[in-house]
């Protein structure tokens, strides 16, 4: 395979199954424990909140976290949705490895949201699995 099509690949080819991704998923109403449970043995170090119908809220990150409990406030009465950062990335699925490359570095983050089709959640793609990718198929 030659760097030109590596870099037209579509995202979806990179990531893993989709079921993978679902333990790094929560509901906006999930309260702290809930949270800390999901992101305690998270590569990705964030959990993706998404709505009933797996839409894209929210990320939470274990930074998010920290920055509540140091806050003072009364964490035990805490949603994910009082404390989420709205402000995302996503790329669709259907996007190349050069579109989410291009995302990550104008955003200046090393991970980004995929969103399939349909606006739904499908996964979370990270800068090291692309160079993981590539050192496998070049």
């Amino acid at each position: 395979m030659k760097v030109k099509e590596f870099r037209e690949m579509k995202i979806k080819k990179i990531m893993k199954d989709r079921s993978y991704y679902n333990r790094y998923e929560i509901k906006e109403e999930a309260d702290l424990k809930e949270i800390s449970q999901k992101l305690r043995d998270n590569p990705f170090q964030m959990v993706v909140v998404t709505d009933d119908q797996n839409k894209v809220k929210g990320i939470v990150t274990a930074w998010d976290m920290a920055d509540q409990i140091a806050s003072g406030k009364k964490i035990e009465d805490l949603k994910v949705r009082d404390y989420m950062n709205r402000m995302i990335y996503s790329i669709s699925e259907n996007d190349s490895v050069d579109d989410a490359i291009h995302t990550m570095n104008s955003t200046k983050k090393n991970k980004i949201i995929v969103e399939d089709e349909t606006g739904k959640f499908a996964g979370v793609i990270h800068k090291s699995s692309i160079r993981a990718k590539m050192d496998e198929v070049l």
